[in-house]
């Protein structure tokens, strides 16, 4: 038995006392060979630009979630959603211009209308409408000054005349009412004065404002 493992020991050709025997030197490197790479974007997205240029919400989205994936397209969605906000904040403020102007300039070309006219300059003759279904006063405010009278003006419904009228002030120490319609003013404050017919059929009333001139 002892002969046959010196047999095996001389038979191997390992030397352990070398270090060196089983050492492989290094490999040069395969030129071949290329490291993976992300794919370069080769254009932006317009579908992106598009959006973001009509919501710029959208555009910063883009821009903060895709500027190291797709920097091209994070760039454009960025400008497009900048100079939409910068666009709309331009047009706001020339809309808003615009309305100022156009309603300063209606109101000072606006027509006198009753509410606004003394009433000395207005006619507040009855009048008397044959084709007319209803008793209507003006829907205005009249205006009056203490001490002064005019006639108030009233359509009055077909079958009827001025004399089916019945007048009534709310309040007679600010203003009376005669059975002809004739307004007086007594002092300063707000009335109401109504009118309807002896059968009560109908009825309708408007706002009276006396002042005082002093």
């Amino acid at each position: 038995m002892g002969n046959n493992y010196n047999q095996n020991l001389n038979q191997s050709n390992t030397d352990y006392t070398n270090p060196h025997q089983n050492y492989q030197p290094p490999q040069p490197p395969n030129p071949n060979y290329y490291p993976p790479q992300q794919p370069v974007e080769e254009k932006a997205s317009v579908g992106l630009a598009i959006l973001s240029f009509i919501i710029p919400l959208a555009g910063l989205i883009i821009f903060l979630t895709q500027k190291d994936k797709k920097p091209k397209t994070a760039k454009v969605s960025g400008i497009c959603a900048l100079v939409s906000f910068i666009l709309n904040i331009f047009i706001t403020i020339i809309i808003t211009i615009a309305s100022t102007v156009f309603v300063g300039t209606a109101v000072d070309n606006a027509v006198d209308t009753p509410d606004t006219i003394p009433y000395e300059t207005y006619n507040f003759e009855n009048f008397e409408s044959a084709d007319s279904n209803e008793l209507s006063l003006p829907e205005f405010t009249y205006e009056i000054n203490v001490g002064d009278t005019c006639p108030v003006s009233v359509l009055v419904p077909s079958g009827y005349s001025e004399n089916d009228l019945i007048w009534n002030a709310s309040d007679t120490s600010i203003a009376t009412i005669d059975q002809q319609g004739n307004l007086t003013g007594v002092s300063e404050g707000v009335v109401s004065i109504s009118v309807e017919t002896t059968d009560e059929q109908y009825y309708d009333f408007c706002m009276v404002t006396v002042s005082n001139p002093d």
